[in-house]
């Protein structure tokens, strides 16, 4: 596949992803002509989106000063999680309303329900906005020839951890670093170990988000299941060893030398920690091997924190 005879390029469909994908191939591509497809007919869904540790990096890059994006978008980056009775709704404050959406499964409840939910949360009267029917998966090859599927286009786990922009840049990202170290000539084994590995990041989200589900709530039918279900064989085996051992960066295959998106330990730390695995006979066994250094460092960190 020899990508540096590509002079056209359409990016079909003008949403973030969209966007995201025009930015990345201008970088790659720089004489070739771009188009973005957007629909007359589609507006914008408005419900607010968070980003990953990632963004910032992709503003930098393309030299994107982050004020003004943040006063244009009205954007905060700050996003709340409620546990309701038949899911989950985020909530995101931006500078002039409040982004909100309840994520649930409708063998649980049906929209009067949510609606009766959530007027008795805000205590008011709520017009409920359009509803989404969510499919969650991905596809395991993303990069066929000289065709390529990002943001939901490429596959979707559900909002919880606001993933979908920050595995957008992900992908992205590792196209060029694929294209730029084989010099735009790739082998298809160079784009099936790709398209593994955007498979495998989906997956990582995957179970990350399913370690959120476990929970001593027992008041709905939808937390009594949740309680009873199993987790993917990944999370199983995560948390089997987070009642021996502390989170480390590689139980998710994770490598800090690439802006991709990774959870960070603290992230982990906390899902581990609110499901009471993480205990202090653990915590103990993992100070004794520090250095006199190292402990009066954890020391210094643990009286900040106070």
């Amino acid at each position: 596949m020899d990508l540096r005879r590509i002079r056209k390029i359409v990016v079909v469909g003008g949403g973030t992803a969209g966007w995201l994908s025009s930015f990345f191939m201008r970088a790659l591509f720089p004489t070739a002509e771009i188009a973005v497809l957007d629909s007359s007919s589609l507006g914008i869904l408005g419900a607010g989106e968070g980003t990953f540790r990632n963004f910032p990096y992709f503003l930098e890059r393309f030299d994107i000063p982050e004020p003004p994006f943040m006063s244009e978008t009205s954007a905060t980056l700050i996003t709340r999680s409620v546990a309701m009775r038949s899911g989950w709704m985020w909530m995101i404050p931006t500078a002039d309303r409040l982004g909100c959406g309840y994520v649930y499964s409708d063998a649980y409840a049906n929209e009067s329900m949510i609606q009766c939910e959530l007027e008795e949360f805000f205590n008011r009267r709520i017009e409920l906005g359009g509803l989404i029917h969510m499919k969650s998966g991905c596809l395991n090859r993303v990069w066929i020839g000289n065709c390529m599927a990002v943001g939901l286009a490429a596959g979707f786990v559900e909002p919880l951890e606001a993933t979908s922009i920050g595995q957008s840049i992900a992908q992205l990202d590792e196209f060029l670093r694929v294209a730029g170290e084989t010099g735009g000539v790739v082998s298809e084994t160079q784009a099936h170990l790709f398209n593994h590995g955007n498979s495998q990041s989906f997956e990582l989200v995957r179970d990350f988000l399913a370690m959120h589900s476990p929970s001593k709530r027992r008041d709905s039918a939808f937390w009594r299941d949740q309680a009873e279900r199993r987790l993917p064989p990944r999370g199983s085996e995560l948390v089997a060893i987070y009642r021996e051992r502390f989170p480390r960066y590689a139980d998710f295959g994770l490598h800090t030398d690439r802006p991709q998106i990774h959870f960070q330990i603290f992230s982990i730390a906390s899902i581990a920690h609110a499901l009471r695995l993480l205990s202090r006979e653990t915590a103990q066994m993992e100070i004794d091997p520090l250095t006199d250094s190292a402990r009066r460092t954890l020391e210094r960190l643990a009286w900040l924190s106070c």
